[in-house]
């Protein structure tokens, strides 16, 4: 199922049986919900990327590292540096998945999926495409970025 956010920042593909909820989301979050199983969400977002554009995709996970809630596991989403991290512990539990841009980055964050829904983060990674990333000028500050989006919305 094809996804554009309403404020154009971020397009993917998700597995059959996933619902967007726009009332609970907003400029740089959209929610989704699983049709029956209604406590598996899934929030996708945009947050100001985690390294400067010109660093190296290690220095980005070094980054993230500082910000990440458990241990990172380093994935690649086509050409782009990744990250999966998998929090077990808390109830429900929660899989996050984290997307380099050099603009902008995009985490979506899977809560109190079971196997029964079809795992969204496969499909995000697969499909991800952040039009601010490929077509914002290299010379924009991060600061200047943010607040154009804000503004677009």
């Amino acid at each position: 199922m094809p996804f554009r956010d309403p404020a154009g920042q971020y397009a993917f593909d998700l597995p059959l049986g996933w619902a967007y909820e726009p009332e609970r989301s907003h400029l740089v979050t959209v929610c989704f919900t699983f049709w029956s199983a209604p406590a598996a969400e899934l929030y996708v977002r945009v947050t100001p990327t985690a390294a400067p554009p010109a660093a190296e995709p290690s220095e980005w996970y070094e980054a993230l590292e500082e910000q990440a809630p458990a241990p990172l596991t380093p994935a690649r989403c086509g050409d782009a540096p990744a990250a999966l991290v998998e929090i077990e512990q808390n109830e429900p539990p929660r899989r996050l998945l984290f997307v380099r841009g050099p603009r902008i980055d995009v985490r979506a964050e899977l809560i109190g999926a079971s196997g029964e829904q079809a795992d969204p983060l496969p499909a995000i990674c697969r499909s991800l495409d952040v039009p601010p990333n490929r077509l914002l000028p290299a010379f924009a500050e991060q600061e200047d970025v943010m607040r154009d989006l804000q503004a677009a919305a």
